[in-house]
């Protein structure tokens, strides 16, 4: 069973839920980065982050969270999941 974050909690990934409200499920917008972990860290971890909030600006996607809460999200991700190489 994985654990997924949504709007600040974990949730089972049975309980997850996006409002048909959404903005991005209303209007299509989306932005990922995907990111590597070997032996539980993840790989340039801030790299990531920062080229995630590049690409955010230039959408115009206002992010919530600051860079180092989302820093702290991947790696309790990591931790909730009990993953270690993900």
């Amino acid at each position: 069973m994985a654990l997924v974050f949504i709007d600040g909690q974990f949730y089972r990934q049975e309980e997850a839920k996006v409002s048909v409200f959404d903005h991005g499920f209303l209007f299509g917008d989306g932005l990922f980065e995907t990111i590597r972990a070997y032996d539980g860290y993840c790989f340039r971890l801030t790299e990531h982050i920062e080229r995630l909030y590049e690409g955010a600006e230039l959408l115009r996607i206002k992010l919530q969270y600051s860079m180092e809460e989302v820093a702290d999200f991947v790696n309790k991700a990591l931790s909730v999941n009990e993953l270690t190489d993900a």
